[in-house]
């Protein structure tokens, strides 16, 4: 499958460019795991010794009282009781046997254990639970920053109320490689998984290498997932469905010019702070284009937004009327755009460079409408997005606000974002930014 895949990108007249080290996101839940230990007897069997113990001794009655419309589980659990000596049939009758009063009473007095804030992994490429991979990870925050790596889109997670009902995958967890935390020396326990109860959700990453592949004569360009020597073809495919539904698999601009701007390095050190600052709100993928609209709606006197990419699928009709509306109804306002990377020059302009060019006349044509109280500056190559709303809050994100419009009823890729409202942290962001701006031409 793999050789395939080269010798058909070669045939296409393909040639490998690069090979790049990325992060492939998958989410750990932090989860607390009620269970009943050394369980002697399964659910149903167990309901049919208790109902058999208060008098009932028909099989159709158990069904019944069950609520169960086919008695044939109910017949094979009293098959597997007489077998196992806890029930006995006379004259027609079920009856306990003193064995299976012990059994009963056992089910009264069990144990039950629960595992404390136990981390749960969910692979979203293949919907996968695990305790841990061994390998290693990289979490949100520093240690991700230093790694250099750079992170691949993530297909919707689970909701909370979706990991709940996964507890058979947990059992089948418990069966496979026993529990969270080892048993002492000598020690075997059985456990049933009760209930499972998420408390909280974070994105870590684990190292993939991601083949680049450019078709010189039509500018186009194709990737490779590879990991442990062979591509993941699943994750892969999973990959392409967020690509078509707008999410950047390569990063092209990037590519063209990896270090950052000037400008780029001031905003990089900004967002650095403003995230360890531990004062912050956390914005979700879904929340960050509302997020934008708000700011946008509510600056009274000086917008500041900061995302590089361009897009016309962001910089469209709805976005541009926001800043209209805006425009309108304050006076005083006065906007900021900040994008851009430097493009080497002399290189053909592909289609993504020219639907940035589109997106940056409608912007630069709607300044030229408000006298120029909108203004758009090239600030070159930054890894962070951000926006700040007058004197009330900043937001500090990977999201692209300009590039990307996220849809609702589509998988989307993990972005996470920082809000911070505290005044003497938005005052001094806000003024490196602005003094290393103030020297570029609108």
């Amino acid at each position: 499958m793999n050789s395939d895949r080269t010798a058909q990108l070669i045939a296409d007249g393909y040639e490998l460019v690069d090979t790049l080290e990325v992060g492939l996101p998958h989410f750990i839940w932090r989860v607390d795991v009620e269970v009943e230990v050394d369980r002697d007897l399964r659910l149903v069997p167990e309901t049919v010794l208790r109902l058999v113990s208060a008098g009932i001794g028909e099989a159709k009655d158990l069904a019944h009282l069950m609520g169960l419309v086919d008695a044939r589980m109910v017949h094979n659990a009293i098959v597997d009781l007489l077998r196992l000596g806890a029930l006995s049939h006379r004259d027609d009758k079920l009856t306990l046997t003193p064995f299976g009063v012990q059994v009963l009473h056992r089910a009264v007095t069990r144990e039950i254990e629960v595992f404390e804030d136990v981390e749960l992994r969910h692979d979203p490429f293949r919907d996968e639970l695990r305790w841990s991979y061994r390998e290693r990870e990289f979490r949100v925050g520093r240690q991700l920053r230093e790694s250099g790596l750079r992170t691949l889109p993530a297909p919707s997670g689970l909701t909370d109320r979706a990991l709940e009902l996964r507890f058979r995958d947990v059992q089948a967890l418990f069966d496979r490689d026993g529990p969270p935390r080892e048993d002492e020396p000598g020690v075997t326990r059985k456990r049933d998984v009760l209930r499972l109860r998420p408390l909280r959700m974070m994105t870590a990453y684990r190292v993939a290498s991601l083949e680049v592949w450019y078709q010189p004569t039509t500018l186009a360009w194709d990737w490779r997932l590879m990991r442990h020597g062979g591509e993941e073809v699943d994750v892969s495919a999973k990959l392409r469905e967020l690509q078509a539904d707008g999410a950047e698999i390569i990063p092209f601009e990037e590519q063209r010019e990896l270090a950052l701007s000037k400008k780029g390095k001031v905003v990089h050190s900004v967002g650095e702070r403003v995230r360890e600052t531990g004062k912050t709100e956390l914005l979700k993928t879904s929340e960050h284009r509302n997020a934008l609209r708000d700011a946008i709606f509510e600056a009274k006197e000086h917008l500041i937004i900061l995302s590089p990419w361009l897009r016309t699928a962001a910089v469209d009709g709805e976005l541009l009327g926001w800043l209209r509306t805006a425009l309108d109804r304050t006076k005083l306002l006065k906007i900021t755009i900040g994008y851009g990377i430097e493009r080497a020059q002399g290189k053909p302009k592909d289609r993504a460079a020219q639907d940035q060019e589109h997106a940056l006349s409608k912007l630069k044509q709607l300044g030229e409408r408000y006298a120029k109280r909108l203004r758009t500056v090239e600030i070159g190559n930054t890894h962070e997005k951000v926006v700040i709303c007058d004197d009330r809050y900043i937001i500090i994100t990977s999201f692209n606000f300009l590039s990307f419009n996220p849809k609702s009823n589509k998988g989307l890729r993990r972005e996470l974002g920082h809000l911070v409202r505290d005044r003497s942290i938005i005052g001094q962001a806000k003024k490196e930014i602005l003094d290393a701006l103030e020297d570029a031409q609108p």
